[in-house]
C-alpha cells in the first residue's frame, strides 16, 4: 500500500472529502510521522537490508546503495572473515604505523554521513588494491516517503499507523477523547510488537484479524473493508 492510497482510505474512514488536497497532504504527512515513530523504536528485521560491494583498487569510500542507511557490520564471505568497525580517527594512526612499520593489518571499515548526497559512506581500511567482493549489513532509517511509494512496513504495521493518523485526526477534531484511545492503541500495539521481536517471535508476516483491527468512529465500527488489511 503506497502512502497516498493509505491517506485517501483513512480520510474516507473519518467521512472527510478526499478531493480537499490540503487534508490529504496533512494525513500523508501524519503517517510519515507514524513511520518515522515505528522505525526508531527497535532494530526491526524488516528495516535489515545486505548489501554486496564490489571494491576498486586504491578507492577508500563507496556510497551506501540504500538512502541514509547506517551500517552495522561487515564482512568478506570468499575467506568467512568479519570487517571490524574502526573510526576514522583510528585509521590514520594506523596508516601511519603502517608506513613505518610495514605490517598489513586485517581490513577495516568506517561509515559516516555525507551531507553533500545524502548518503553513507563506507571508508575501508587498507584501501583495497583490487577487486574484493565485500558483504555489509545495513539498517534502513525512515527516509522521506514519497506519495507513490509503497510503505516499506509489514502489514500488520499498518495498522499501527492507522491508530496514530486517527489519533491525530481525532486532535484535529477537538475530540481528545478519541485521540487518546487512538493513541493508546497504537502505544500499546507498538509494544506488543517490541517485546515480540526481542524475545524471538516474528516481527511480521503473519497477522490474525481482531475487532481492534477494523476502523472505527467512537464506539462505533465504520465497517470491514479488505483493503484494509492489503499492504
Amino acid at each position: 500500500m503506497t502512502r497516498i492510497e493509505l491517506a485517501t482510505l483513512l480520510i474516507k474512514d473519518w467521512g472527510e472529502r478526499v478531493a480537499d488536497t490540503e487534508v490529504v497532504e496533512q494525513v500523508s504527512e501524519w503517517i510519515m510521522d507514524a513511520y518515522r515513530e515505528i522505525a526508531s523504536e527497535c532494530d526491526w528485521g524488516f528495516l535489515h537490508n545486505t548489501e554486496t560491494l564490489a571494491t576498486v583498487a586504491n578507492q577508500a569510500e563507496y556510497s551506501v546503495a540504500v538512502a541514509a542507511a547506517e551500517v552495522t557490520s561487515g564482512r568478506i564471505p570468499a575467506i568467512d572473515q568479519d570487517i571490524d568497525y574502526m573510526s576514522k580517527e583510528l585509521m590514520i594512526a594506523r596508516g601511519l604505523n603502517l608506513e613505518l612499520t610495514g605490517t598489513y593489518p586485517k581490513l577495516f571499515y568506517n561509515a559516516g554521513y555525507d551531507e553533500a548526497t545524502g548518503q553513507n559512506k563506507i571508508g575501508l581500511y587498507p584501501v583495497p588494491v583490487g577487486i574484493v567482493s565485500l558483504q555489509f549489513t545495513e539498517n534502513k532509517r525512515a527516509v522521506e516517503l514519497s506519495d507513490s511509494s509503497t510503505i516499506p512496513l509489514p502489514i500488520e504495521f499498518i495498522t499501527l499507523v492507522k491508530y496514530f493518523v486517527r489519533s491525530e485526526m481525532a486532535r484535529d477534531d477537538k475530540d481528545q477523547d478519541e485521540a487518546k484511545a487512538e493513541l493508546r492503541r497504537f502505544n500499546d500495539g507498538l509494544q506488543k510488537k517490541k517485546n515480540r521481536f526481542r524475545t524471538g517471535g516474528k516481527a511480521a508476516g503473519q497477522m490474525r484479524l481482531a475487532v481492534s483491527d477494523v476502523p472505527r468512529r467512537g464506539d462505533r465500527l465504520v465497517g470491514f473493508d479488505p483493503q484494509h488489511f492489503q499492504n
